[in-house]
């Protein structure tokens, strides 16, 4: 069964989305988080990775769900804190996962995966998982 807001999403991207996981999650408030492009190793006092834990615990203490990607050091920081929380998160890809992606350890247990059905292969594909993190939240951090 396809859901309404992958269909929207869909149609908001231009791209045919897949999915794994729970898609009650689309159910309730779904809090988008998105980070810019920081740097990739930044130190744990870092007033932006401070703000982005704040935000997720947040989230997480709300009952709502977070909208994030996987795969950079900010989104993954975002699912562990999440995870740890208790907490749900829908997650943009950029292709189908394969299994054997090292940010799987970071997934909350309540999750929705979301891809585009076609791989990306131009500069302005590959940053629809930053599109798609907006398109199915409700509000956004």
């Amino acid at each position: 069964m396809t859901r309404r807001e992958l269909l929207s999403a869909a149609g908001r991207s231009g791209a045919r989305l897949e999915h794994e996981g729970d898609p009650a999650l689309l159910d309730g408030a779904r809090r988008a988080l998105l980070v810019s492009r920081g740097e990739r190793a930044p130190r744990p006092d870092t007033p932006w990775v401070a703000g982005l834990v704040a935000a997720t615990r947040q989230i997480a203490a709300q009952k709502e769900v977070l909208v994030t990607g996987a795969g950079r050091t900010a989104f993954d920081a975002a699912l562990w804190v999440c995870a740890q929380q208790g907490g749900a998160a829908i997650v943009t890809l950029q292709q189908a996962p394969s299994g054997g992606e090292e940010w799987r350890a970071f997934l909350p247990a309540r999750r929705l995966l979301v891809w585009p059905a076609s791989p990306a292969r131009t500069d302005a594909a590959r940053r629809e998982p930053d599109r798609l993190i907006g398109a199915l939240a409700n509000p956004a951090y």
